[in-house]
């Protein structure tokens, strides 16, 4: 009430300026008390118990290698997601060439002029390198001191990340060629995953990728039939002596 403030004013008037009013001191104690600043409105502090943890408590408490854990799981989802998507795109491309590799295949009656001879069962061709197959098993991979393979990809191309033994193709007794992962990255087989460890058949002209080397599986059938039929023959003999 406007009476409070008068009766305030006249008993402190010392105190105050030779300008003020009862008026305008209601008038700034009606905006000290709307803007919630009086001392009866302000807040008290919250009482803790014993138990109660403070913010600092609770970063102590946490522990740096599951913040690590978590980032670092969102960097591999990251990374991951890439490498899918690189292997899309070179998929799709390798899709988009096969009908012209087809056509040159078919042009010369299922194989290209000069990739076949007598003695080769397979070849694994690249887009700069041929690798023939002559024996029933070859091994695939990178050639480094005290190492040697097969089939050295890094003719190919760039095979930093090619293991040393990548994996092994191998013509099994069935007649059909397999391909084996014993590297410690995955290999793909006509866009596949073929996980370390595995294998996958090989096909006639199929696309064989490896760490983004990428290459043509083809067949020579003749020499593999006829290899077979031979192993056949001998097996028959032995079985009849």
């Amino acid at each position: 009430q406007q009476e409070t403030f008068e009766k305030l004013f006249g008993e402190h008037r010392p105190m105050f300026h030779v300008t003020r009013t009862p008026k305008t001191l209601q008038y700034h104690w009606m905006q000290l008390r709307k803007h919630r600043l009086l001392v009866d409105q302000r807040l008290q502090p919250l009482k803790l118990d014993d138990n109660a943890l403070s913010f600092s408590d609770t970063e102590e408490q946490m522990v740096d290698g599951d913040i690590l854990d978590m980032e670092m799981s969102t960097v591999l989802e990251r990374e991951l997601a890439i490498v899918d998507r690189q292997q899309k795109t070179a998929v799709r491309r390798l899709e988009r060439e096969l009908p012209k590799w087809q056509q040159l295949l078919d042009g010369t009656g299922g194989q290209s002029l000069g990739e076949f001879d007598d003695l080769t069962l397979a070849v694994l061709r690249g887009m700069l390198v041929r690798y023939l197959m002559r024996s029933r098993e070859i091994t695939i991979g990178r050639n480094a001191n005290g190492h040697t393979v097969d089939v050295d990809l890094s003719l190919e191309g760039p095979a930093r990340k090619v293991s040393r033994r990548q994996g092994m193709i191998r013509l099994e007794e069935d007649g059909h060629f397999y391909l084996a992962c014993d590297g410690k990255r995955p290999v793909y087989v006509s866009g596949q995953p073929v996980l370390p460890g595995d294998r996958a058949r090989l096909h006639h002209n199929c696309m064989v990728e490896i760490c983004s080397l990428s290459f043509v599986f083809v067949i020579n059938s003749p020499v593999v039939q006829a290899l077979l039929a031979k192993e056949r023959n001998l097996k028959s003999l032995q079985s009849s002596h």
